[in-house]
């Protein structure tokens, strides 16, 4: 067993699912991507926190919160768990539209449905250069971000086949590093869905990928810099569809996990 504290690798009570990827050049060196819903040391807590509080957006107007710091609106989101697909930028702009009040933020973290996680360690990537003998946390501080949830059923990592430093990590989004793990980024778009299930790394050309996601499949050629999606087959569920008497009618739909859609019947594909 390589996976306890005599090995430095995390062997606690709170330790769940663990991902595992070989690098093929030597297979000496692999990763492992651990979900540790631990909780967080008390005194770190408040580090990296947002000054920003839901007190402050119930009355905030337009004008206030367009002024805000894209980072902090940012870091106020992250600690809140809000979903991945609201960032600075587009709630910014639903704001500039008058799609929603800056209050909503408020309205969102009050609503009894949406219960608090703890404050868990969370997702946690170790590397070992000797077949498991020792391992070594790859970063300092957290990933944020990656799970939303303790005991998440994600867990996937892969190395590329041609760097050992070059790493993606599969969660809520999809994130990658170019520097064994020291630092990450996220890599997605537009028409790049969450919750990431599965990739393919092509092994005679690294930056061709496929990825699996909670929304269909996405290929990119330049290692998730620009994605296709994959529209065929169709692998949205709805569990219910309806039209309006409009000219040209809307299409409305309940979808698995992903609450209810309405749609133009003339919509013109795009991203």
């Amino acid at each position: 067993d390589i996976s306890t504290a005599a090995h430095n690798f995390p062997d606690t009570e709170g330790v769940g699912r663990i991902g595992l990827s070989m690098y093929p050049g030597d297979p000496n060196i692999m990763y492992a991507l651990v979900d540790n819903f631990d909780p967080r040391p008390q005194d770190t807590k408040s580090q990296n926190k947002s000054a920003l509080t839901t007190e402050a957006f119930a009355n905030m107007s337009t004008e206030s919160f367009l002024k805000l710091n894209d980072e902090e609106i940012n870091q106020y989101l992250d600690d809140n768990r809000f979903p991945r697909e609201f960032a600075a930028k587009n709630v910014k702009e639903m704001v500039k539209n008058g799609k929603i009040k800056p209050s909503a933020l408020a309205d969102y973290l009050n609503d009894p449905t949406n219960e608090p996680l703890p404050d868990v360690i969370g997702a946690e990537v170790y590397r070992t250069d000797n077949g498991g003998k020792n391992w070594k946390k790859t970063h300092s501080g957290y990933i944020d971000g990656l799970y939303s949830t303790i005991g998440y059923y994600l867990g996937v990592i892969r190395v590329s086949p041609s760097n050992p430093d070059k790493i993606y990590a599969l969660g809520v989004p999809l994130f990658t590093s170019d520097d064994a793990g020291k630092t990450f980024k996220t890599i997605g778009g537009a028409n790049v869905y969450s919750d990431h299930q599965a990739l393919w790394i092509n092994p005679n050309k690294p930056e061709h990928l496929i990825e699996g996601n909670d929304g269909g499949l996405n290929i990119s050629y330049d290692a998730g810099e620009n994605w296709l999606k994959v529209n065929v087959p169709s692998v949205a569920q709805f569990y219910a569809v309806e039209v309006d008497m409009a000219k040209p009618y809307n299409v409305y739909g309940g979808l698995q996990d992903n609450g209810t859609w309405v749609g133009p019947s003339n919509y013109a594909y795009s991203n």
